[in-house]
């Protein structure tokens, strides 16, 4: 039988200078673990951005349940694929303190 546990990412977003990061996967620095996960959007409009600072342009909103794939993040930016919703398979980043993971433990 298996069961669900939830692990909220977070912290402080970070304003450091960014605007020398290229806004892709490039741009990471470190890459979450390699286990069977769900990441959802955690909030209610969450805006989903080019780059990983509040300094890059909105693509739009995220709202609280939107299903995301995140394969890494730099500092409290987390870089996105959207794979459910209205933004279905565009790429970003969005501030990690807004995401939960969600695991299937055995």
């Amino acid at each position: 039988m298996a069961t669900a546990g939830a692990l909220v990412l977070g912290g402080a977003v970070a304003t450091a200078s960014t605007a020398s990061a290229a806004p892709n996967s490039k741009s990471c620095t470190s890459k979450p673990p390699a286990i069977d996960v769900h990441t959802y959007v955690e909030t209610s409009n969450v805006k989903f951005r080019t780059g990983p600072s509040t300094k890059y342009t909105a693509k739009g909103l995220l709202t609280k349940g939107t299903k995301v794939y995140q394969p890494c993040q730099k500092g409290a930016w987390s870089y996105i694929k959207v794979t459910s919703g209205a933004h279905k398979g565009e790429k970003g980043w969005v501030a990690g303190q807004y995401l939960a993971i969600h695991m299937v433990l055995d």
